[in-house]
């Protein structure tokens, strides 16, 4: 979300952001005077900072601190009532927005995040907004099944089947006058659940300039002897954690060598440790963004067997790092078969150990990787996302006969 607001304030179209913490420059200055930019959590908070005008961003600190008290709450007890789950964070979150909302200037669009609307979207409609919802992954009435049914669409929960912030999200987007996705997977799951897809509109996100800067210019040649995978991101079931186990099981013990970078879900960690045993695979950890993308300029060949995405903007990068690609069209991504790489069905163990097998040693992946790189360099950059935005919100605009100005609701998470 805030990638849309930096495009709107680019193009002068911008109101205000409403977003939880966000690196003001005041802010910055306290995180790097304490030295909190060495954690990975300061980090990640300075990374949210974008190209875009600080007197335009109403921030919502308390709401996340809260929740990103709950693991030290577990630790120290009297934090306890202090600490909330995601759930409640959205909930306050959006309560605090309408607030502003009721008493702030008015505006023509209200673009939110799906979950983070609530009674901010009442707020907004009574200022006579259009109600713009932005979702990221797989409708919340086919998310689960899509998960225990091995990618596949077979099965449409009910409401009252949803947790809580589950329900946030689904009510959100029932309110919503139009829906923007990131993919048209996502906007298929809408379509299977039996949502109106005339009110939906995709545009995939793309590679922020930051992670261009981060790519290092030249790397060493690829090893003929050696294709090096790589796969980023959650390590779990609904990324395909299982059965890229269980493919890689049946690769030769040579030839190949597999870096994993995130975080490894509890269940999954002996596992992989049984793995490393006779293959080499290495767990990297949970890395930051440039040296995520150094990582990925080494790779030959980028695996991501999800069950479930929005559009793994992961495989927008590793496009971007010069990686062949082998996933599934779970993934929402751009990935040609037999152009970018090879999408393999979701939950295929034979299918994806066949495909990986396939790049062992292939003398072509480095040239598809040369191709996707000025692939997502030409067409798949920051500035494509902010140039459909604006064409959606112009046809918004000239649906409802309004006037120009716009506002935004964006959380950090």
């Amino acid at each position: 979300m805030v990638s849309a607001a930096a495009e709107a304030d680019k193009r002068g179209l911008l109101a205000r952001l409403y977003c939880s913490l966000y690196p003001k420059k005041w802010c910055a200055f306290l995180l790097r005077r304490l030295r909190l930019d060495r954690t990975m959590k300061g980090r990640k908070l300075l990374r949210r900072a974008v190209a875009i005008d600080e007197a335009k961003v109403r921030m919502i600190v308390w709401p996340e601190i809260r929740f990103n008290l709950i693991p030290i709450a577990q630790r120290h007890k009297w934090l306890a009532p202090l600490a909330a789950p995601f759930s409640e964070t959205m909930r306050r979150m959006a309560a605090q927005t309408a607030r502003y909302i009721y008493t702030g200037k008015p505006f023509d669009i209200y673009h939110y995040r799906a979950g983070f609307g609530g009674p901010s979207l009442q707020a907004a409609r009574a200022r006579g907004a259009i109600l713009l919802c932005d979702h990221s992954i797989v409708h919340p009435l086919a998310l689960d099944g899509l998960i225990q049914d091995g990618g596949h669409f077979t099965k449409i929960l009910r409401r009252d089947d949803l947790c809580v912030s589950e329900r946030l999200i689904q009510d959100d987007i029932d309110a919503a006058d139009h829906v923007l996705v990131n993919s048209h997977f996502v906007k298929q799951s809408f379509d299977y659940v039996g949502y109106d897809t005339t009110k939906v509109s995709v545009i995939y996100q793309g590679v922020d300039e930051a992670f261009f800067e981060f790519l290092p210019a030249a790397v060493p040649p690829p090893d003929p002897t050696c294709t090096r995978l790589f796969f980023a991101g959650r390590f779990s079931d609904r990324k395909g954690g299982g059965v890229l186990i269980e493919a890689l099981k049946r690769l030769p013990t040579h030839g190949w060598s597999l870096d994993i970078a995130g975080i490894v879900l509890p269940e999954y960690i002996n596992p992989l440790s049984e793995l490393q045993k006779t293959m080499p695979v290495r767990w990297l950890g949970d890395l930051d963004r440039m040296t995520l993308a150094r990582a990925m300029r080494m790779a030959d060949v980028f695996v991501f067997p999800t069950l479930a995405e929005g559009s793994a903007r992961v495989i927008f990068e590793a496009m971007a790092a010069g990686c062949f690609i082998v996933t599934t069209a779970n993934a929402g991504s751009v990935v040609e078969n037999g152009k970018n790489g090879i999408l393999v069905p979701p939950g295929d163990v034979d299918a994806l150990a066949h495909a990986l097998q396939s790049t062992l040693g292939n003398a072509d992946i480095p040239a598809v990787g040369r191709n996707n790189a000025e692939f997502i360099k030409n067409c798949y950059r920051q500035k494509h996302y902010g140039e459909q935005l604006e064409i959606l919100y112009k046809r918004l605009m000239q649906q409802s006969d309004t006037s120009k100005n716009l506002d935004f609701l964006h959380y950090g998470r």
